[in-house]
This record gives C-alpha cells, structure tokens and sequence, in this order.
C-alpha cells in the first residue's frame, strides 16, 4: 500500500422545523490522499520484518526437526543395541548361572540363600529385558512420530 486508497462518502442530513433552515441535504464526498512526504515506509518496513521473522522461525522449526529425527534414531539405535545385548548375552548368561546354583543347591552344594540370590537376580535381568523392550518400542514410536511430522511438513511445503 504505498498509495492509500481513494475514500467515497455520501450522507444525508434532515432538519426539522423549528431547529433551523428546513432544508434537507444529501452529501456526496470523494476524497484522494497524495503521499507527497509520506509513502507508508514504516508498514512495509513492518510487513518486511515480519516475513524475515516467519522465515527464520520456519528455519528454526526445520532444524528442530531434523534434530528430533537424528536424535530418535541415536535414542532408537541406542535401546535396539541394548535390548539385543540382554537377549543375546546377559538373560542366558543369567538363566545358566540360576540354574547352575539350582543344580547346587538340589546337590546340597549351595544354600538357600543362594538359589534365592540367584532367582532374584534372574528375575531382575528378565524385568531389565521388559523394560528394554519397553525402551525400543518408545523410541521406535518417536522416531516413526519425528519422520512423520518431516513428511508432512515436506509435502506442505511442495504445495
């Protein structure tokens, strides 16, 4: 809007008798503002600044997402490995070590206390592996929720 727009007015007026002149009268204005001095720099310096404002908040929310993906994977990756490693390594390790100190203790090698140690620790291993799984499942679910979200913001901006 560097020229203002025209402005047209029209009115009526009624005078009652008594009150003055009884004359009726219809008004009809056209006006034209002329920006000699005056170009409306400051709106379209404001409208200019807004526009840089939106598009370093789009770039601010870009990189937010692209680090909301990298680091979903590194969270993923992490409690993949993690859960692969107590199914693979420590609950058989563990489940040989319960049984080995079951196999004492019907032996009369080992005590009660041991067979209780032993199961407990088995049980805590097994709760370890849940939470694991518990862990990739999250991850993989926020990893799917920031790929998504890239996705759509992507396809919106192709349109």
């Amino acid at each position: 809007m560097r020229i203002p727009d025209p402005t047209i007015s029209l009115g009526y007026e009624h005078n009652p008798p008594g009150g003055g002149p009884p004359v009726d009268t219809l008004n009809i204005g056209m006006s034209f503002t002329l920006p000699i001095w005056n170009q409306n720099k400051g709106a379209i310096d404001a409208a200019r600044a807004t526009v840089q404002q939106s598009r370093l908040a789009f770039a601010k929310l870009q990189a937010q997402m692209r680090s909301d993906v990298i680091n979903g994977g590194a969270a993923f990756d992490e409690a993949s490995s993690r859960l692969k490693r107590y199914h693979e390594q420590i609950r058989p390790q563990s489940a040989s070590a319960r049984a080995a100190v079951a196999f004492k203790f019907e032996k009369g090698a080992a005590t009660l206390v041991d067979l209780l140690e032993a199961e407990r620790t088995d049980n805590d291993v097994r709760l370890a592996t849940a939470q694991a799984m518990a862990d990739t499942a999250s991850t993989a679910a926020d990893l799917t929720a920031a790929r998504t979200s890239l996705t759509e913001t992507q396809l919106n901006l192709e349109k």
